[in-house]
């Protein structure tokens, strides 16, 4: 899944496939650098990506809570690592 954030930055990240059609919560398990610790929450009302930026002084670290909404256009794609 592609995300772009205009005040950011855009970036990459993968889950597993999900199992249940109507919610689904999981662990992120990639992300690029800086960024970790992420999980990602969907439902039939909106998708929730969260994530903590990383610093080498823990008490800099930010964790960020995205919720969108109003979700117009899903398109799946599913690649299968070989």
């Amino acid at each position: 899944m592609e995300v772009l954030d205009h005040l950011v930055f855009s970036f990459g990240f993968t889950f597993a496939k999900p199992q249940d059609q109507n919610r689904y919560a999981t662990v992120l398990e990639q992300l690029p650098r800086p960024l970790v610790d992420g999980t990602l929450l969907l439902d039939e009302n909106a998708m929730t990506l969260a994530f903590t930026i990383d610093a080498p002084d823990r008490a800099l670290q930010v964790r960020v809570e995205q919720t969108y909404l109003q979700l117009t256009l899903v398109k799946p794609l599913f690649f299968v690592r070989c």
